[in-house]
C-alpha cells in the first residue's frame, strides 16, 4: 500500500487536493511508525474499512461550533446540537490511531493521525479505542 486510495474502502476519502496531499504525507509517516514496530501496514486499511462499515460505533463525536465556525477538537462529546464529525480512535498494538469522518451521503474520512498524549485519549475518544488485532 502506497497510496490511501490502494485501501479498498466503501465510503470516500476528502475530496480536496491539499487535504489529500497531507493525508498522502500522513500516511507515508504512519507506515513508517508500523514498520519500525513490525505492524502491518493493512492495519490502516483496516481502520479506514471499519469507518466505512460500522459507522455508529465511533468512539465520540466532535461537534460544530458556531460562534467559531470549526468544530470542537478539544472535547469528546456523546451528542450535539448541530452537526458533528465523528472520531473513531483504534488501538493496533501500542499505537492509537485517530480517524476523523463525517456523514454525508456517504461517509467521508476527513483525516487521520496518531495520538500519542494521555490528554487526547480523552479529548479525542473519550478512552475508547477500537481493537484491530
Amino acid at each position: 500500500m502506497d497510496h490511501i486510495d490502494d485501501c479498498e474502502i466503501e465510503c470516500w476519502m476528502v475530496g480536496s487536493p491539499q487535504k489529500r496531499q497531507k493525508l498522502e504525507e500522513t500516511l507515508k509517516q504512519i507506515k513508517a511508525l508500523f514498520r519500525n514496530r513490525n505492524i502491518s501496514p493493512e492495519y490502516i486499511c483496516k481502520a479506514l474499512e471499519f469507518v466505512c462499515e460500522h459507522p455508529d460505533d465511533y468512539s465520540c463525536l466532535q461537534c460544530y461550533n458556531k460562534i467559531t465556525g470549526d468544530y470542537d477538537t478539544s472535547t469528546c462529546a456523546s451528542a450535539c446540537e448541530s452537526s458533528h464529525r465523528r472520531s473513531f480512535c483504534f488501538l493496533i498494538k501500542d499505537i492509537h490511531l485517530n480517524i476523523i469522518a463525517e456523514e454525508k451521503n456517504k461517509m467521508v474520512i476527513i483525516t487521520f493521525h496518531i495520538l500519542s498524549e494521555e490528554k487526547d485519549f480523552r479529548k479525542k475518544c473519550n478512552y475508547r479505542f477500537i481493537n484491530l488485532t
